[in-house]
């Protein structure tokens, strides 16, 4: 009740893309030619995944990781979105209803994906890896509550920086069950992100100080469940699990976990008016949104390098809220994105100078296996080609 129909009305357009992103195939022309030309289909019945990319304009080949910091990107700004609705829902609903409806909804349009999808496109009847869905299913659902609850306990910009831990959480995950690399200029980049998050946030330390150990907890182990269960996409992507059984994972737990709950304080709502309903409606389908591109994301970057980009997110968050009426964002808000975007384009200089001093041995496993069937996109092939003359400069030194 707090927000004008015009500040409604802000967060229609995103509803609609979001909606044909989760559901239904873009059409042919305008973004959807334009995603088909960049080799990503958004759904399962949507073009072949590839590991490579084309850029519309020129043809040239664009490098797998810079489809993945896109997706990424759609993702957190989908999230954030997601948590925006939720605000404007507020004490209109509890948070089990916020739960189950949306888990209703990501649910719905899985299903619906899956259905569309004819021949070899329709994924199988049995999960690859079960135990690991499982684990995803329950470790998201439990972050997810664990962050709403720590925002009734603390101020808000307090939750939102304590819970930004899970991008280092990620990391160290990835690097322990994954074997992937975790090098120094990538944990220095993610601690200067969260230098950046806290310039954004500005969590005040008296706050911090005194607010109560039961929210902090709360908020600091949400963040580090939340890399426990992106740790466990990364991981289903490299497994070649069926894409419906990662998207399917996270509402079918939360569904049965807040189904009493939250269908019990659906019942005692004497009347809810119907742009309630359409707000439940956006929520399901921005989270539905943002786990379509996480997991697509996630198949072509480095966990590390994943999370860090979701910190992008915070940035979002704020320009939302000019969106719904907040005031104009002060210089830390600038500082602190350019915090941000510095860091993670200095740990990707980083890495990649790293890669080409140590040769193709240290490249990700994508780049050097493609899928069957299939030669090596241009990217790959630049990658290869760099990461060779690197080596050989380095045996001539």
């Amino acid at each position: 009740a707090d927000f004008s129909t015009e500040q409604r009305a802000g967060l229609c357009v995103p509803f609609g893309a979001l909606l044909g992103a989760a559901v239904f195939p873009l059409p042919r022309r305008g973004c959807g030619a334009l995603l088909e030309r960049m080799g990503e289909g958004i759904g399962e019945s949507g073009a072949s995944e590839s590991c490579g990319a084309l850029d519309g304009a020129t043809g040239a080949a664009l490098r797998p990781q810079t489809v993945g910091f896109v997706f990424m990107l759609i993702s957190t700004t989908s999230f954030t979105l997601m948590a925006a609705i939720s605000k404007i829902i507020g004490a209109q609903a509890s948070t089990e209803e916020k739960l189950f409806w949306r888990s209703a909804i990501c649910a719905l349009c899985t299903a619906i994906t899956h259905l569309r999808a004819r021949g070899e496109k329709r994924s199988p009847l049995c999960p690859r890896r079960p135990w690991l869905l499982l684990l995803r299913g329950l470790c998201g659902h439990i972050a997810l509550v664990g962050y709403l609850e720590s925002i009734e306990r603390l101020p808000l910009a307090v939750a939102v920086f304590l819970g930004k831990t899970y991008p280092l959480t990620a990391a160290i995950c990835g690097w322990l069950f994954l074997g992937e690399p975790l090098r120094g200029s990538r944990l220095i980049a993610i601690f200067v992100s969260l230098c950046g998050v806290a310039l954004i946030a500005r969590p005040a330390p008296g706050d911090v100080l005194h607010s109560t150990l039961t929210g902090v907890l709360l908020a600091v182990g949400a963040g580090a469940v939340t890399g426990i269960a992106f740790c466990c996409v990364r991981a289903l992507t490299l497994a070649d699990e069926s894409p419906f059984w990662i998207l399917l994972a996270l509402p079918a737990v939360s569904l049965l976990c807040s189904a009493p709950l939250g269908l019990h304080s659906a019942l005692h709502v004497e009347h809810r008016g119907a742009d309630v309903w359409l707000l439940f409606v956006g929520m399901g389908v921005m989270d539905q949104g943002g786990q379509v591109f996480l997991a697509k994301g996630l198949r072509r970057l480095s966990i590390a390098s994943g999370m860090q980009t979701m910190y992008f997110g915070t940035i979002v968050a704020v320009l939302t809220g000019i969106a719904l009426g907040d005031g104009w964002p002060s210089w830390q808000f600038w500082l602190g994105g350019a915090t941000i975007v510095g860091a993670l384009h200095g740990a990707e200089v980083a890495e990649r100078r790293a890669i080409a001093a140590a040769g193709a041995g240290d490249l990700p496993e994508e780049l050097l296996k493609p899928r069957a069937g299939e030669a090596p996109c241009g990217g790959c092939a630049q990658e290869l080609a760099h990461a060779s003359a690197g080596s050989a400069q380095a045996e001539e030194a």
